[in-house]
């Protein structure tokens, strides 16, 4: 679990976060979206402890972050940077290797290497050095690595970012599902649609505060939608779904 009490951080003097009271609990896939420089990746940022709040106080699993060493919350989650480096010579399976550490047998870490491997048809370019692929194959490289670790707790921040349409879908599946197995799934989303397809709940950040949080269909509305992203947005039911279907105009 993570939650958020009396949170406010600024960057160079300016306020770009502020929460009052946030609670991120295992079994939930939460999508945070919203737009450019809403306070998005600040929010994953401080929840993964890489940044501490100016004011408040952010817990992982009921512990202040400001006690915890980085190497201490490796242990208890895995978090996706929105951009990794990609112009390395390490493979595709070095990248996941070393994300697993000294934590997994090696037959353990093996399978688990396997296992994240396949989930994003990567198993062709185990390989390949991370330099030689596109963008997309190696932000799936780094997906990969979150999905081998099977920590309870995963902050992922533009996950899906350069990925093509199939992939994308492998990604929101495999959070969704492992939210499903009880552990807590925090993504940074710019496609709504995905967001509400996917998510079991949905935070909309628009200048550093939570606007709206709850499930997909309960907090999504054009006037919302329109007001936060400065541009005339419609809701309406899927052909296909239970759930919302958002365009622009």
């Amino acid at each position: 679990m993570i939650s958020f009490d009396g949170v406010r951080h600024e960057i160079d003097s300016s306020e770009v976060l502020r929460i009052p009271s946030l609670t991120f609990k295992g079994g939930q896939f939460a999508a945070v979206v919203g737009p450019n420089g809403a306070g998005k990746s600040t929010l994953l940022g401080l929840g993964a402890g890489i940044d501490k709040p100016t004011e408040g106080t952010v817990l992982m699993n009921g512990v202040d972050v400001r006690s915890k060493t980085l190497s201490q919350m490796s242990d208890e989650r895995a978090y996706l940077d929105p951009s990794p480096p990609i112009n390395l010579r390490f493979t595709v399976e070095d990248v996941v290797r070393m994300s697993l550490g000294a934590r997994l047998s090696a037959g353990d870490s093996d399978e688990k290497m396997l296992e994240a491997l396949a989930l994003m048809d990567l198993l062709p370019f185990r390989s390949r050095p991370l330099r030689s692929l596109s963008t997309g194959e190696a932000r799936r490289s780094y997906v990969a690595s979150v999905l081998a670790k099977d920590l309870p707790i995963w902050l992922l921040d533009e996950p899906v970012s350069g990925l093509d349409v199939a992939h994308a879908e492998r990604a929101h599946v495999a959070m969704a599902n492992a939210a499903e197995s009880g552990r807590t799934v925090v993504a940074v989303l710019h496609d709504l649609n995905s967001a509400i397809r996917h998510a079991s709940r949905l935070l909309i950040v628009s200048e550093g505060r939570v606007v709206a949080d709850g499930p997909p269909a309960q907090v999504v509305t054009a006037e919302l939608l329109t007001d936060v992203y400065g541009y005339p947005m419609r809701v309406s039911s899927h052909p296909d779904g239970d759930y919302p279907l958002v365009t622009p105009g």
